[in-house]
């Protein structure tokens, strides 16, 4: 990794070479542990296992994760109330949580989806 720290993109543990080129997709996936740390009120190094108990990601764990495109995921049963705003919340967390940093979305991208995101979330509440 190009810094200290266990929560790395996937192409920060792909790309060993001291010349590694990286782009600011790993920004972007960054932006996806704020936003699920937002969502859940967790920390991504604790993940939901099978038998539905929590456990603490080691590095190690973490990396060998990443590596193979898994991700924090965000349960539908977190929020209170089925509405618009959920499943684009969940939406903009895939897209910054895309494998490929090509296909990731970017910072503008993002900024449009949770601007219309807040905008049909004002005119609900005004109905």
């Amino acid at each position: 990794p190009s810094s200290p720290g266990a929560s790395r993109s996937p192409e920060e543990y792909k790309t060993t070479s001291p010349n590694k080129t990286l782009t600011v997709a790993i920004d972007m996936y960054s932006f996806g542990h704020v936003l699920y740390g937002i969502l859940t009120g967790k920390d991504i190094d604790v993940y939901e296992n099978p038998q539905k108990t929590f456990a603490l990601l080691t590095p190690a764990m973490y990396r060998e994760q990443v590596s193979k495109g898994i991700h924090p995921k965000v349960s539908k049963d977190i929020f209170q109330s089925e509405g618009f705003g959920d499943d684009a919340l969940l939406n903009v967390l895939g897209r910054v949580y895309e494998l490929e940093p090509k296909k990731r979305a970017t910072s503008q991208q993002i900024r449009i989806e949770l601007e219309n995101v807040y905008k049909k979330l004002l005119l609900l509440q005004r109905e």
